[in-house]
């Protein structure tokens, strides 16, 4: 096996061994219980807008943009983040 292969095959299994959970799910863990049952709820409001979502995380000292929290909220339709969908 040449170097270039060895090198993919490190490359992939690396690849395969990430944790699949981006930085909205990393966060959802580690709040406490109710800060998360409420984030979660808000996240799965279509009606709340993704950057008044960032605005109240900002102001509470979590900075997270709202391209992110929309990426995360489209892993239920296949083209979003790699979080399960019941995160």
């Amino acid at each position: 096996m040449g170097n270039l292969a060895k090198d993919l095959q490190s490359a992939e299994n690396l690849s395969n061994s990430r944790t699949r959970i981006c930085s909205i799910g990393k966060m959802l863990v580690s709040l406490d219980k109710e800060d998360r049952e409420a984030l979660t709820k808000v996240l799965a409001d279509p009606l709340i807008e993704s950057s008044a979502i960032a605005r109240v995380l900002d102001k509470n000292g979590i900075s997270i943009g709202g391209d992110l929290i929309r990426r995360h909220r489209r892993r239920a339709n296949g083209n979003g983040c790699m979080c399960p969908k019941d995160l």
